[in-house]
């Protein structure tokens, strides 16, 4: 069932539950309280009858016990004989006319009664002795309240009754039903009408969202959706525009980067092809042909460097792949000892560029993986030397690198005076395949991964690397390891 049926529906069958329950309560407690109005008056009409026939037979009570205590056989029959003589002179008047009413004894016998239907009176032998009751009494689709009192007099316990005509109350009650089933007939309508214009009002916030979402599913991503709602479609339809707007950005960044990973491919496609196919001719001129000995050192070089060139490319995709997926091992090194180990690394490299490397760590214990951990730093002293290669402003190029102990941290920061770049590619140069030179990269062996490795690797080491540089003044590196004396 759609949301708009359960709204259409569910708005009628509250708003009709609600006035119905409300309307039968108040239709019942109207009945009730205009029942106990006409229960009231005919006990107060049954009081009257009472007294006016007590003060009747009490006239003569002095004289009939005189005459009751000589026989009391004949004494019994004169007193319903004396009760059905003196009855019928008693004429009380009410609203609906002339009261009709019923003396009988204390076993249901009739003595006097000037009714006109026929009404039951087992309810005396039901009752308890000198008890007032009363029942509705349904005779001839009519409604009659049937009163019994008690009334002492001549020694012996009669009851008066009296009955009260009472159907004008349940018609009026029939009639309030009526008048009810009428009225829910046009509330439903009514409803209906409202609760479908206030559905559709909620609801077309919501249609028109479908309606966008349906365009984005079709790679529409500008699709955007205008409402000039407050409420919470209103909120909704604003969150689904910022959503869109999100996916657009992060679709076309996805567009990017696959236009430049796609550039890439076909970058290492051709730096492997070229060279495996200068290689190959080489080694196959060494081993079909007789060189002089200068010749073969070079071309023997030249296979050596262009090897190395392909394994360091090729090795670093394969750490990148690797450092997503695999766990490693870590323990606790001597920042001295690793720091020296780097230095001889790195070594040849900064001698041969004639560059001035300064060294200076403070002797600490860090938990790190030793071999992950020197990728990073040989890693950084490389985009160093690289960056003093390519500046052309500095004579000679220095390279610093210093660890300091900074509460639990241990700071590494390694600065050169190289070659620097603009503020506008510090925030993309962790980018796998992400190059600020393309055309020095790739001449120095580049792919634009070595920074994208450094940056997962200190993230396995619950560190942080940071850049700070100037185009045409330098670079500063700081990498936070976690440390303890």
């Amino acid at each position: 069932m759609k949301i708009f049926c359960k709204i259409f529906f569910a708005t009628i069958i509250i708003s009709i539950s609600c006035f119905s329950i409300g309307s039968y309560i108040l239709i019942n407690s109207n009945f009730k309280s205009s029942l106990k109005r006409e229960i009231d008056t005919t006990y107060i009409e049954n009081d009257i009858l009472n007294f006016t026939l007590s003060q009747e037979l009490d006239d003569i009570s002095e004289s009939f016990i005189e005459f009751s205590n000589s026989n009391s056989d004949e004494a019994n029959y004169t007193k319903s004989q004396w009760i059905a003589q003196i009855a019928p002179t008693v004429n009380i008047g009410t609203v609906q006319g002339k009261m009709n009413f019923r003396i009988s004894n204390d076993n249901g016998k009739v003595i006097y009664e000037n009714l006109e239907d026929k009404f039951g009176n087992e309810i005396i032998k039901k009752l308890d002795k000198n008890t007032k009751a009363h029942e509705i009494v349904h005779i001839n689709n009519k409604y009659y309240i049937h009163a019994i009192v008690p009334m002492q007099t001549l020694e012996e316990t009669f009851y008066v009754q009296n009955f009260t005509d009472i159907s004008h109350v349940f018609d009026s009650l029939n009639n309030q039903y009526k008048t009810f089933i009428y009225i829910v007939i046009i509330m439903i309508a009514v409803s209906g009408m409202v609760s479908f214009f206030v559905s559709w009002l909620i609801l077309k916030p919501i249609y028109r969202l479908s309606k966008a979402t349906q365009e984005i599913a079709r790679g529409n991503f500008e699709q955007r959706v205008y409402t000039k709602a407050k409420d919470e479609t209103g909120d909704l339809a604003d969150n689904f525009n910022l959503m869109a707007e999100n996916l657009d950005t992060t679709v076309k960044e996805l567009k990017d980067l696959n236009v430049r990973q796609e550039s890439f491919i076909g970058s290492f496609a051709h730096e492997t092809k070229t060279p495996l196919t200068s290689m190959i001719g080489y080694a196959d001129m060494l081993r079909s042909k007789k060189l002089p000995q200068e010749e073969i050192m070079i071309s023997a070089n030249y296979i050596f460097e262009e090897g190395k060139r392909i394994e360091a490319l090729s090795m670093k995709l394969l750490d990148l792949i690797i450092l997503k997926k695999r766990e490693f091992k870590m323990y606790y090194i001597s920042t001295g000892e690793f720091f020296e180990e780097i230095n001889g690394i790195v070594h040849p490299s900064l001698r041969k560029h004639n560059i001035e490397f300064s060294l200076g760590v403070d002797e600490e214990k860090i938990y790190v993986e030793p071999d992950f951990l020197k990728t990073v730093f040989i890693n950084l002293i490389d985009n160093s030397i690289k960056a003093i290669n390519a500046g052309q402003h500095n004579e000679f190029g220095k390279i610093s690198l210093f660890g300091r102990r900074q509460g639990e941290d241990y700071i590494v920061t390694i600065e050169d005076n190289g070659k620097g770049m603009e503020e506008s590619e510090l925030s993309r140069i962790t980018e796998a395949f992400y190059m600020v030179d393309k055309s020095r990269a790739r001449s120095q062996g580049g792919a634009g991964l070595g920074l994208a490795i450094c940056v997962e690797i200190i993230k396995l080491h619950n560190g942080e690397i940071l850049f700070h540089s100037k185009l045409n003044e330098g670079t500063k590196v700081i990498v936070k390891l976690r440390g303890e004396i």
